[in-house]
């Protein structure tokens, strides 16, 4: 097998026996004898694979504690993805059962009774190597000074770099005009998408510039380009620029990069203070669909000179049902216990003050299809408006508005996702809002996006979202299928993900 294995245990009948069986295979075995020395070993020589015994010490001066093997799992999963096969009495202690849910799936439990050791082997023969990933965090501050930082995961030594960048204000002032162009959906609009991509990489990147060479070393070292993250950290003043059109700078690119890897946004200094969905203890998990299918005129909100018309919708229900029945199927595997579908019934419309009293629910993922509106910004010295990001309910006829401000304080603290189907939910007074009461992940759309498209982005994303267990790979792919389905309507390029760091 000629893999690298890290062996932890001070018992000597178990060391002698698991030593034997690898050094019959020729893989290259490692002692330590206590879990402070393994984690050292761990972080110091990336080994293939981890056997640990339950009784372990925490570190040489100390006695040998009888769940110290399980401390030691939960510290080497906090820092590394190396598979580890924990060895117990047999039966498995209830201590080891109790907690092995909360380890994660890398740690497999192997009682010592007949066969253990083959069992453990097989482990060890199939495993495969932790995946390698290229961090590269671009970000801006208030004061439009631009850094990078780029690390390496799971990289053979250490890979971090930093340094900062320069991106013209007036290249930011084009950028931002194309995007706009951009979401007027006209026939060549991907043509002007292309245009806005490579710009922006010649902005960021310049020619021959350290971070070039530093994104070129890293994503060999990596792997390619599937094995990359691009996350944009930037504020309000750089919120309209549509940074995800960029295109990567270390091949002749035919796609942007968000096509070969997930490229996502972080609002400034946005810390994740709720559980991000698939993190921590697992617990029962509740999800909330809203299906708000109303138009017609809302007299809240005027819109050159007369109140703003909300046109019918026609996939509002279909949409919500599909989360449901996507929901269901996967909820005992995810632990969703509670599905809640309000709306989509003719005959029971969501007002607005049902709507706010939902809310006040605790729920992991809230789902809302529906119309929204996001007022631009006064420009060109013109006169001040009423700012606006709203989402709308209310029966046919009277839709009734509910403004982001008063929607985001009560996700605070439960909230691990919020989808926003509608047009334009991916700007700056929605993302902000809920990043700013903590909510990890909001997904939304930059531009309009039309009813099928949004059908199909919502099933595409929830089948990818079970299937990845990670929002960011499930909204990669989502991109992916969406332009494949359909190239031509700009919905996949719409699409904005905005996570906490993690």
């Amino acid at each position: 097998m000629n893999k690298k294995i890290l062996l932890v245990t001070n018992d000597v009948p178990l060391m002698r026996e698991i030593g034997a069986a690898l050094q019959a295979q020729n893989d290259i075995s490692i002692l330590a004898k206590d879990a402070e020395r393994g984690l050292d070993l761990l972080t110091e020589l990336h080994p293939d694979f981890i056997v640990v015994s339950l009784a372990l010490a925490p570190d040489a001066s100390k006695p040998t504690d009888d769940d110290g093997g399980l401390s030691f799992c939960s510290a080497a999963t906090a820092v590394a993805t190396t598979p580890i096969a924990l060895i117990t009495p047999s039966p498995v202690p209830d201590a080891v059962i109790n907690r092995l849910g909360s380890l994660g799936p890398n740690v497999y439990c192997n009682a010592i009774r007949e066969g253990y050791l083959a069992k453990v082997m097989e482990q060890i023969r199939t495993a495969k190597p932790p995946p390698k990933r290229l961090d590269i965090v671009i970000g801006a501050d208030a004061g439009n000074r631009w850094t990078y930082t780029l690390h390496g995961d799971n990289f053979a030594h250490s890979f971090d770099r930093r340094g900062t960048l320069s991106f013209d204000p007036g290249a930011q002032d084009l950028c931002k005009t194309l995007a706009g162009i951009v979401g007027k959906g006209l026939p060549d609009w991907e043509d002007t998408f292309t245009q806005l991509g490579k710009g922006i990489v010649r902005s960021l990147f310049g020619v021959d510039s350290t971070f070039e060479a530093e994104i070129k070393q890293g994503v060999e070292e990596a792997g390619g380009l599937q094995n990359t993250r691009v996350i944009f950290s930037v504020g309000k003043e750089q919120y309209e620029v549509a940074l995800e059109a960029v295109f990567p700078p270390v091949q002749t690119a035919r796609h942007p990069w968000m096509i070969h890897a997930p490229v996502v946004r972080n609002v400034r200094e946005q810390s994740a203070a709720n559980t991000p969905l698939f993190d921590g203890t697992p617990r029962p998990k509740r999800c909330l669909v809203v299906g708000a299918n109303t138009s017609g005129y809302c007299d809240d909100i005027v819109v050159g000179g007369s109140a703003l018309k909300l046109g019918e919708l026609s996939h509002v229900k279909s949409e919500c049902e599909a989360v449901q029945a996507i929901f269901k199927d996967a909820r005992q595997a995810v632990g969703f216990r509670e599905l809640k579908v309000v709306g989509i019934d003719p005959d029971k419309p969501l007002s607005r003050d049902d709507f706010l009293e939902l809310l006040t629910e605790p729920w992991d993922v809230i789902h809302f299809a529906g119309h929204a509106y996001h007022s631009e910004a006064a420009s060109n010295g013109g006169p001040a408006t009423t700012q606006h990001a709203c989402l709308f309910v209310g029966e046919p006829g009277h839709p009734q508005a509910v403004e982001m401000n008063t929607i985001a304080p009560s996700l605070r603290e439960t909230t691990s996702l919020l989808y926003l189907s509608g047009c334009g939910t991916a700007n700056a007074d929605f993302a902000v809002a809920a990043a700013q009461y903590g909510v990890p992940a909001v997904l939304g759309f930059r531009w309009k996006v039309l009813d099928k498209p949004a059908e199909q982005h919502a099933r595409l994303f929830y089948h990818q979202l079970f299937k990845e267990k990670a929002i960011d790979r499930a909204f990669r792919n989502t991109r992916r299928g969406m332009r494949l389905l359909a190239r031509k309507d700009n919905a996949w390029a719409s699409g904005m993900l905005v996570m906490a760091r993690s």
